[in-house]
């Protein structure tokens, strides 16, 4: 038996912008010489790299099955961020909070512009 897995043209646009946010990232964080804004940039990209393996490893998942994991994730940090100990790790647990909310706004800006084109 052989299963073909097809992502959606949504899923792809998706993995493009989130790659490319990536990689542009990833040149910046070079060129900084802040601690605390290039910690703040790396974890960015690590959650965007994060995003983009649930979408390969799950081929078939629609954007609002990603956006489920994710509001999962935010969800789990959240409680993770009420027992924090310090203000660093208070800072860093909101820093991860933040960039996967932009993830997800990403998702719906791609869902809602995808949506204008479908005839």
């Amino acid at each position: 038996m052989e299963y073909i897995f097809a992502r959606t043209m949504e899923v792809q646009q998706l993995e493009r912008e989130l790659a490319s946010e990536s990689e542009a990232l990833q040149k910046n964080v070079k060129s900084l010489h802040t601690p605390t804004l290039m910690r703040s940039l790396k974890r960015k990209v690590q959650l965007i790299n994060w995003t983009l393996q649930l979408i390969e490893l799950n081929p078939n998942i629609p954007n609002p099955g990603v956006e489920i994991l994710i509001d999962c994730k935010i969800d789990s940090l959240e409680t993770e961020l009420s027992d924090a100990q310090s203000p660093w790790q208070s800072d860093r647990i909101f820093n991860e909070i933040r960039s996967l909310e932009w993830i997800l706004f990403m998702i719906k800006i791609l869902h809602s512009s995808m949506d204008r084109f479908i005839w």
